[in-house]
């Protein structure tokens, strides 16, 4: 699986990513800067611009066959819910 989302800069995180990517790339940092001035979001242009360069890099390069399996997360229970003997299925609404 190829995870598609761009770098999401809320107020804070945008500043400090900013101020230090300014340090050994300003150009860069002020294209951003100006693409998320007004949102912790990339433009939805740019959004579906990656989506569709991921899909067609996917397309271009397919997973061999051999290779091994897809790493899936382990699913975890959030602390409170072990705490309070919450199974999975209680936490996701998915059967256990």
């Amino acid at each position: 699986r190829l995870w598609t989302e761009l770098v999401y800069l809320r107020p804070g995180t945008r500043e400090h990513f900013l101020e230090t990517l300014a340090e050994e790339w300003p150009e860069e940092a002020t294209r951003l800067a100006s693409l998320y001035a007004t949102s912790a979001y990339a433009p939805k242009f740019m959004q579906q611009m990656n989506v569709a360069q991921v899909a067609k890099l996917s397309r271009e390069h397919p997973r061999r066959a051999g290779l091994p399996s897809a790493i899936e997360p382990d699913v975890e229970l959030p602390r409170l819910a072990l705490q309070l003997g919450l199974g999975l299925e209680a936490v996701t609404g998915l059967g256990g």
